[in-house]
């Protein structure tokens, strides 16, 4: 099931990794490649100022290492070789690419890059 959520980009979590509450959907932050819903803002800036401190109230990565893999091995934007630490979530998937720059430009307007993508499953 939670795979099926990471998919859709929805949060992994129902309960708050905070305070146990349940979630609002529209207090999410992105953390490894995954949405986590919190149930407030102020649960989500302490999640945000120490996301390690919350980590084990959340869902383990089906496949941990094949939840943060990019889809992608050559960059939306140059064509070059990725860098793996330079990744964004883009429509629930984990895009990579060469370098900061490209990624920025990438985030600027996700819609001009989409169609480099490998096409989603």
């Amino acid at each position: 099931e939670i795979d099926e959520r990471e998919r859709r980009g929805a949060p992994v979590n129902d309960k708050c990794p905070v305070s146990g509450e349940p979630i609002d959907r529209s207090k999410t932050v992105e953390h490894e490649g995954r949405v986590v819903a919190f149930c407030c803002d102020k649960c989500k800036a302490k999640f945000e100022a120490d996301p390690a401190a919350f980590a084990d109230k959340l869902p383990p990565a089906p496949g941990a290492e094949a939840a943060a893999k990019p889809i992608n091995d050559k960059c939306p934007v140059s064509g070059e070789a990725v860098d793996p630490a330079q990744t964004v979530v883009h429509d629930g998937r984990v895009v990579a690419f060469c370098c900061g720059k490209c990624k920025a430009k990438f985030e600027a307007d996700p819609a001009k890059f989409a169609d480099r993508l490998p096409v989603k499953k």
